[in-house]
């Protein structure tokens, strides 16, 4: 087993995929940078600026996409890990054991909780109070009444177009 907070893979296959795999290629490659810096020389420094500036704009969404893939787990390299019947009943024999040897106090296993509304304080004082009145019980059930009707007949008017194109094609 290695160490949990290790990054580094001790595996001989190093060109294989695996969680940490990135998945992303460098998009701004060396060619592309060297091409920006002879343009900037012959041009002079006001298109060396701009260029610099939408390098730096690069550089700023390369690192966004690198921090992204970084945080990404391609789950399809992943091996799939299924166990057989004896190493899952060799675990929970194992996690059985660690359970007991834990030492539970008696008390907190003798302790009895109470089933009945435990959130409720007081449970049998409400329970025993005298029902509401019919005319509550009719007030409810028309104000819920008049509260569906009007829920069923709310309708949506079309007045824009939700998808705009933006080019004129």
């Amino acid at each position: 087993m290695g160490c949990c907070c290790s990054t580094e893979d001790s595996s001989s296959l190093q060109d294989e995929p695996n969680a940490h795999t990135r998945l992303l290629q460098d998009p701004v490659s060396n060619s592309y940078q060297t091409g920006l810096n002879n343009s900037a020389n012959e041009y002079g420094n006001s298109y060396g600026n701009s260029v610099a500036q939408k390098t730096d704009d690069q550089s700023a969404q390369y690192k966004v996409l690198q921090q992204i893939a970084n945080k990404v787990i391609d789950v399809g390299a992943l091996d799939c890990q299924t166990l057989e019947e004896h190493e899952y009943a060799e675990r929970a024999r194992v996690y059985a054991q660690s359970i007991n040897k834990i030492h539970i106090p008696q008390s907190i296993l003798r302790k009895k909780k109470p089933f009945l509304l435990m959130d409720v304080s007081n449970a049998e004082r409400i329970l025993s109070a005298p029902p509401i009145s019919q005319a509550d019980y009719n007030l409810m059930t028309a104000a819920t009444e008049n509260l569906s009707s009007a829920y069923h007949t709310i309708q949506v008017t079309h007045t824009k177009d939700l998808v705009v194109s933006l080019g004129k094609g």
